[in-house]
């Protein structure tokens, strides 16, 4: 079976509980759709956990992406680190996972690398074609809304591709795919209204009704809209004791959802 979970930001307990939920084993494929680091405390050692599970794999969020900027503006002693860390990565949870990453590169600076390394391999988007159904997994954003993004001069020349697609939310739900299922995460399901408000587009009436609706909701659920999911629910801030958020998994096979708290 394959399954895909997004957005654990360190949170180990969660994910301990969704492989347990849907008895996750070798012969199972496990697409963690971006952001396991930051915020939880327990980011580095969920890459610890899936570094020797070939069975796992990792599509790069923005908060990898911020793991691999902070690392080389370290090795380079960039003069800009202060301000990345201030204004970047310090205000998205990252002192957690740096304080834990220098501790494991001082106590094995092997398994640091392989981390990165693991990060720096990491795809963008991966499509999978399953019982002749067609998937595109992938952290938030396509190629697709960059270049419509570009097209109507939405986007600055200097902002890489890469950089687009993993960090803007004003695009979602702008380009249909009508012959396959897109999964992402990113934006927590009761964040979508918000995000969406702000789009330079005219969106459909019901989907903004949708989405009023999934921001007030007791339970956040996966959200899906003209074969599009986001599965982030919002796992790490169960921390702050609001039984709201959990990790989501969707089972590809049968669309089947699972969540950490029920």
């Amino acid at each position: 079976m394959h399954y895909c979970v997004s957005d654990i930001h360190g949170d180990i307990d969660a994910f301990h509980k969704i492989l347990k939920k849907i008895n996750f084993s070798d012969d199972d494929e496990l697409y963690i759709l971006g952001d396991i680091l930051d915020r939880g405390k327990d980011g580095i050692n969920i890459f610890l956990e899936i570094l020797d599970m070939p069975n796992v794999h990792l599509i790069k969020g923005n908060h990898e992406a911020l793991l691999e900027e902070y690392n080389w503006l370290r090795a380079t002693e960039d003069r800009y680190l202060p301000v990345f860390l201030k204004y970047s990565w310090d205000p998205n949870g990252g002192e957690v996972t740096r304080e834990a990453f220098e501790e494991l590169r001082y106590k094995d600076i092997a398994k640091a690398k392989k981390i990165l390394e693991r990060i720096h391999d990491a795809k963008y988007e991966i499509k999978l074609n399953i019982n002749n159904q067609n998937y595109i997994l992938r952290h938030n954003l396509g190629v697709e809304e960059y270049n419509l993004a570009r097209d109507l001069k939405l986007v600055d020349n200097g902002i890489l591709p890469e950089d687009f697609i993993i960090w803007d939310r004003k695009m979602l739900f702008t380009v249909d795919y009508p012959n396959d299922i897109v999964i992402f995460g990113h934006t927590p399901v009761s964040l979508l209204y918000e995000s969406l408000e702000k789009s330079p587009f005219r969106l459909p009436n019901d989907l903004f009704f949708k989405l009023r609706k999934y921001s007030t909701d007791d339970k956040l659920t996966i959200f899906s809209y003209n074969n599009q999911y986001c599965i982030d629910c919002g796992a790490v801030f169960s921390y702050y004791n609001d039984k709201r958020f959990r990790l989501a998994c969707l089972r590809l096979e049968d669309m089947k959802e699972f969540y950490s708290n029920e």
